[in-house]
């Protein structure tokens, strides 16, 4: 560094009144630390003097970011920028045959080490937790590190300073605070590992019972204590899947399961389970009433013709659905064919009919009937 301080030459300006000069008040000997500022003052008997040197052991002084000479009326001053232990030794200022000298000491910085490091600790979620540590110098700073990364004071970080105590303050513990957390004093450091336990779950709103009816859709829902907990619904022992029947939700603390097109099969018990705690509840899906929309009509047909007779029912049908002919009960085959369109409108077809299959049609679905008469000709 004394190569960036001295000059080979510094052209200086004639003052008639420099053999005049005298030096009223002299240097004084500085003692700073590496990377520090050294300042030197020297007043003279008259203002104005512009040839005043600045000398640094054997190195002539220019004025530039590291050396920075300044003169106020009587008294010039220098400071000495980032100074190293190698430029200890005399300052000294010139003005004709006037002459002040000073030392200049730089010391070394003294490391600032760790005198109490801090304990491995373990926490709660949601708590606050304080990292302590004590270093050999009170006006040093240290930083506190995660994963290399200089921590930042806000909102979740809390860095405090009392005499040669240094703290850091995590509040809002989540079990991703866990880790090893380092004190930096630049010369030394330490470790400390926090281990944050999750807060058991609980439900502060449990599944209530309920009741529905056939064909609508039911929603079950629960409150769990914390946001983003997984939860498993199962119905008795059945674990249930997203699909088209069942719709699963959260929305922060808030769990949902959405039962659409509900079915008398429905009814029973539904359970959330968030692992630790679990909630159940029943649902009774009442059976929807049905009744005949459009019945039976008689129909007139001719020999080797088909008929189709049809019973819209308002749901589904309340029990199993048979067609009679007189007193027979019809299947399909080759000649009838049974259905249903639309989940609710049954439907028999005669295929090539003959005289002999006249007679009286009946639909029957659980106690729900609707008759009517055949006439081939």
């Amino acid at each position: 560094m004394l190569s960036g301080r001295s000059a080979s030459f510094l052209l200086l300006t004639f003052n008639p009144l420099s053999e005049h000069v005298r030096i009223v008040r002299e240097l004084l000997d500085v003692t700073v630390t590496t990377g520090q500022e050294a300042m030197f003052e020297v007043e003279l008997s008259h203002p104005g003097v512009t040839n005043g040197e600045w000398w640094l052991g054997d190195n002539l002084l220019q004025n530039n970011d590291l050396n920075q000479m300044s003169v106020q009326g009587r008294v010039h001053r220098l400071v000495l920028k980032m100074v190293t232990t190698d430029e200890s030794g005399d300052v000294a200022f010139v003005v004709g045959k006037e002459k002040s000298v000073a030392c200049l000491l730089v010391e070394e910085k003294p490391k600032v080490i760790i005198l109490e490091k801090p304990h491995d600790t373990a926490s709660v979620e949601g708590e606050t937790v304080t990292l302590s540590c004590c270093i050999s110098d009170s006006n040093a700073s240290v930083t506190w590190m995660r994963n290399n990364v200089p921590i930042q004071a806000g909102l979740k970080y809390d860095l405090r300073k009392n005499g040669a105590l240094r703290q850091l303050r995590i509040h809002n513990l989540v079990p991703e605070d866990s880790g090893i957390y380092i004190c930096d004093t630049g010369d030394a450091h330490c470790e400390v590992t926090l281990t944050v336990q999750g807060a058991p779950v609980f439900f502060p709103k449990e599944l209530k019972n309920q009741d529905a009816i056939e064909g609508d859709d039911v929603t079950l829902q629960c409150e769990v204590s914390k946001p983003g907990v997984r939860v498993e619904w199962r119905k008795g022992g059945i674990v249930l899947q997203p699909g088209k029947k069942y719709e699963m939700k959260q929305e922060r603390c808030i769990q949902e399961l959405c039962i659409h097109s509900l079915e008398p099969e429905d009814s029973g018990y539904y359970t959330c389970d968030a692992g630790e705690q679990l909630t159940t509840a029943s649902l009774a899906v009442q059976v929807k009433e049905v009744f005949i929309v459009a019945g039976l009509k008689t129909t007139d047909v001719f020999v080797g013709e088909w008929a189709t007779f049809s019973c819209q029912l308002s749901g589904r049908a309340p029990g199993k659905v048979q067609w009679w002919l007189d007193g027979t009960l019809l299947e399909n085959s080759p000649s009838i064919q049974i259905g249903v369109q639309q989940g609710f409108i049954h439907t028999l077809t005669f295929k090539n009919l003959a005289t002999d299959d006249s007679g009286t049609v009946t639909f029957k679905a659980g106690s729900l009937t609707s008759s009517a008469k055949l006439l081939v000709k």
